[in-house]
């Protein structure tokens, strides 16, 4: 089915999940690596916070729901 999909969108290499939970699951916990820094909404899915706690991400960090401003200042405090 991947190879089906793949030409579907012009594409080789692909990756398919059976639902979002899964999906956030699976990228947030493989591929934020140790220097990197998350900047999450307060109130993201609970999918992303799962995937979250079993990455090897140490600086994990938060802005105000929906919070544009929040999010402007938050991002330019990380060096």
């Amino acid at each position: 089915f991947e190879s089906s999909f793949g030409r579907l969108v012009s594409s080789p290499h692909n990756l398919l999940f059976n639902s979002g939970y899964v999906a956030n699951l699976s990228v947030l916990s493989s591929l934020p690596q140790p220097g990197d820094v998350l900047l999450l909404d307060e109130q993201v899915h609970n999918s992303v916070w799962s995937g979250v706690k079993m990455c090897r991400a140490t600086d994990i960090r938060t802005f105000r729901h929906n919070d544009a401003e929040d999010f402007r200042r938050k991002l330019g405090e990380i060096p």
